[in-house]
């Protein structure tokens, strides 16, 4: 059983990789175009800054959020949260007593 779900925690893991992984592939060669058509249309108007900088800003977005889900961050923070309420809830219980 143990085995299953630590296989499903990595197999999410992965699909998260991939997905920014994909994202990351996607700006690239999306604002490369741009790039392009921006240099053989209006050299001297750089309009292609916008979309790097707007899209850029949203792959940053999705790249911590991809560090943060994979680290397991909110997992160990949350275990280690349930346990400190635990612990409180169980020393209130013994000071009524």
């Amino acid at each position: 059983m143990e085995n299953n779900e630590a296989y499903q925690k990595a197999k999410g893991k992965a699909t998260l990789l991939k997905e920014f992984y994909s994202h990351l592939t996607s700006y690239l060669v999306a604002n490369g175009f741009f790039f392009l058509i921006n240099y053989l249309t209006a050299p001297g108007e750089w309009w292609v800054l916008y979309p790097l900088i707007g899209w850029g800003v949203c792959l940053t977005i999705h790249g911590l959020e991809t560090i943060v889900k994979v680290s397991g961050f909110w997992d160990k923070w949350e275990d280690r949260k349930t346990e400190e309420i635990m612990y409180k809830e169980r020393d209130n219980y013994q000071i009524r007593k």
